[in-house]
This record gives structure tokens, C-alpha cells and sequence, in this order.
């Protein structure tokens, strides 16, 4: 369905799914994708490397853009949408912008009450294609107005590249000489509040120990230890709890 000219959106598809439907097989296509978590977490894979969506939160994947989805082991399911759209957005987008989350929010009401037909009427179709192309305006100002990352978000992930698993909030105000309130504002300011510090550091710690498993010749052990885990075993439960797959399964599937 084409909707007014002001949203050249055509939808090609719109459902819910479970854990069960998430195969973890690469692949790309022609149109836009929007993944949305319900409930528990889901784990996206691109060439970037690997996120969790929890409840409530998007990821927007452009055209032509190679991506997986899995599950991080635990009971979860989604809403995905397939879609057409003239639009020159081409970088993938992720939750944390206040409009562009408001927007996944209504999409997320319009289909629950659609109900589990996957039906809906023409106008509600037309709502939801405008949500879906402010989603893409609204994601394309974010990237256009985009800064390079500050130095302070650099020096926190160099931190935690070096020191892996024993970095934590407290290290990173010491390493600032800041208290630790004035490290979270300071955190908060930069960030825009888009995320808090722990998911921060893990998400970095998960970054670095996907690109150790994908290109690294070590074992799994030097891994863990170069990434200052204790024992291969909270290694191994980190990455699986974040990830929904062993860190043996995963370096199976993507080493080089």
C-alpha cells in the first residue's frame, strides 16, 4: 500500500515473533527493516559487530545492509516490519533519541491493536506509514547533526579496551580524577543520556570480545585473560548472557 506523497512508504509486511523464529542466519535485502524487542531481549548482528534490544527498544536496517537476529537465550519476542521507502537514509539506526523512540511507541500501539490477524484497516495503515517515515527523518537529522565522538566517550572506551572486565564506573571516575557524581553528570552530558554506564561498558566489552573471537588466533582462555575475565567460565557466561550463544558457538560461526 502507497500512502499520500508525503509518505512514500509501501509496506511490505508487519508481524510478531517469539525466540523460536530468530535463526541467527546472516542475510540482506532490498528494503527497510524495523525490529522492535516487546518483551526480554533479542540480539542484533551486523558487520559492526552485535547489540541487545530489550524491551522497547529498535533497530532500524536500511537496504542492503547484512544482518542476523538471535536470541540471548531467554524467553523473548518482537515486532518486525518490512518496508519500502524513497528515502536517502542509509546508516542503521538505533533507540535513545526521545522523537524517534516516541515514534517506535506508537507503532508499537497501532500494531498490538491490530491483534495477532496482522490485520489493519487504511487508516491506520496511513498512520502507520507516517510514523515510519518521521522515524527515518527524524533518524537522518540525528546522523546529519552527528559530532565525532567526544573525547571523553573515547578515553572511557580506551579504558575499557585496555582493562576489560575490571572496569567498572568507580575506575572511570578515578581514571577522570572526578567523584563519582560529577563522572555520572559529566557521562549523562556527553551521551545526551541515550544510555547509563554499565550498559556502556558492556556493550564496549562485548564490541572487543567479538572482535577477538572473529579475528584473533588465540584460544578461548587467552581471550578471557587478555580481557581480564578471572576464569574462561565468567568469560563465557558474560558473553552468553549478552549474546544468547557461547563464545565458542559464536567464534564457530564468524572466525576469519
Amino acid at each position: 500500500m502507497s500512502t499520500t506523497a508525503n509518505f512514500p512508504i509501501k509496506l511490505l509486511y508487519w508481524g510478531a515473533g517469539t525466540e523460536k523464529n530468530l535463526d541467527g542466519k546472516p542475510h540482506l535485502h532490498s528494503f527497510f527493516q524495523l525490529e522492535i524487542c516487546r518483551t526480554g531481549r533479542i540480539v542484533g548482528i551486523s558487520e559492526n559487530g552485535a547489540m541487545a534490544l530489550e524491551q522497547g527498544e529498535f533497530w532500524l536496517i536500511p537496504p542492503e545492509t547484512p544482518h542476523s537476529f538471535r536470541s540471548s537465550g531467554t524467553s523473548a519476542s518482537y515486532y518486525s516490519i518490512k518496508f519500502q521507502a524513497e528515502h536517502p537514509f542509509r546508516t542503521a539506526g538505533r533507540s535513545g533519541h526521545p522523537v524517534a523512540d516516541y515514534h517506535v511507541a506508537a507503532i508499537v500501539r497501532l500494531l498490538g491493536e491490530s491483534g495477532r490477524t496482522g490485520r489493519m484497516d487504511f487508516v491506520s495503515k496511513t498512520i502507520l506509514c507516517q510514523h515510519l517515515w518521521c522515524l527515518l527523518e527524524t533518524l537522518n537529522a540525528d546522523r546529519e547533526n552527528e559530532i565525532v565522538e567526544s573525547p571523553f566517550l573515547q578515553r572511557q572506551k580506551e579504558f575499557i579496551s585496555n582493562h576489560g572486565a575490571e572496569a567498572n564506573v568507580t575506575r572511570l571516575a578515578e581514571e577522570e580524577n572526578m567523584s563519582l557524581p560529577r563522572f555520572k553528570k559529566q557521562f549523562r552530558r556527553e551521551t545526551g543520556g541515550r544510555t547509563d554506564i554499565k550498559r556502556f561498558i558492556d556493550e564496549h566489552l562485548i564490541q572487543c570480545a567479538v572482535g577477538h573471537l572473529t579475528y584473533s588466533s588465540g584460544n578461548l582462555t587467552e581471550i578471557a585473560r587478555l580481557m581480564k575475565f578471572p576464569t574462561i567460565y565468567a568469560f563465557s557466561r558474560f558473553f552468553k548472557s549478552r549474546m544468547g550463544v557461547s563464545p565458542l558457538e559464536y567464534r564457530n560461526r564468524h572466525h576469519r
